[in-house]
């Protein structure tokens, strides 16, 4: 039976991950792909955890209605804060191979940073969708929502979710800092902008780009035109960026 050797630097790109005896293994093909979904299913571990942590803290809750608000909150906050800021802090690379020898590092190549590609960031928002339908349709059970209730919160986060993943999705397509700051900055901007303007002014309206409002009014038991018409914009509005984004990537594949 043959055995088939190791492919050498010149025939891989993959990125060096050290091993217990300090020698670097590349990475063949099929590996690199299972390296490249490991942020993924890293995501959705510590999402896991955290809608476990609280729901452990949500049981404090002096009755099941406070409970499920403080878990939908929390939901809200991990998806649209913490998903953008943990993922435009991260930044992947791969080895370069060069033929001058291993760098200093003891490499054999230098360290290239790459862009996450905008599929990634899609993927990861749709597992992270899919873990919450686990938490969001037993809660229609004890807080005695509608179904039609649950339906619109649902929806009420996947929109917004949606919107917040195009801009991690453009902003972890550069390499610069400052991008990925504004980028973060926009997230912070689209949840928290209004209220604060609100707050500063002293004059209250119905929020437009914040879902503050339209979640609050949901949770109230308020199905209201207003409401599933803001949920509807902003899930148009984020697919047709999802379109754009995808087509520019397109291009430049091509190109």
């Amino acid at each position: 039976m043959n055995e088939q050797n190791p492919p050498t630097p010149e025939q891989s790109t993959g990125p060096v991950m050290p091993v217990t005896d300090k020698t670097l293994v590349r990475l063949t093909p099929t590996q690199m792909r299972q390296w490249r979904w490991a942020s993924t299913r890293l995501l959705v571990l510590l999402w896991c955890a955290y809608l476990f942590g609280i729901w452990i803290l949500s049981l404090q809750a002096d009755s099941p209605s406070h409970a499920s608000h403080w878990m939908i909150w929390c939901m809200m906050i991990g998806m649209l804060i913490i998903w953008p800021a943990l993922t435009l802090s991260q930044t992947r690379y791969i080895i370069r191979p060069h033929h001058d020898g291993p760098n200093p590092e003891g490499l054999p190549g230098m360290p290239i940073p790459v862009p996450m590609r905008t599929w990634v960031v899609f993927i990861q928002w749709l597992c992270l969708g899919l873990v919450n339908q686990s938490v969001l349709w037993p809660m229609q059970i004890t807080a005695n929502w509608q179904v039609m209730q649950t339906m619109w919160i649902n929806a009420a986060l996947l929109a917004w979710s949606l919107l917040i993943g195009l801009f991690i999705a453009v902003g972890k397509r550069s390499f610069s800092t400052v991008h990925r700051s504004i980028a973060m900055l926009i997230c912070v901007g689209l949840i928290f902008g209004e209220p604060l303007l609100q707050g500063i002014t002293g004059i209250s309206w119905h929020m437009l780009i914040s879902p503050l409002h339209t979640v609050h009014q949901l949770l109230s038991g308020h199905i209201t035109t207003t409401a599933t018409s803001h949920i509807t914009a902003v899930a148009l509005a984020a697919c047709v960026g999802w379109g754009i984004l995808g087509i520019i990537q397109a291009a430049r594949v091509e190109s």
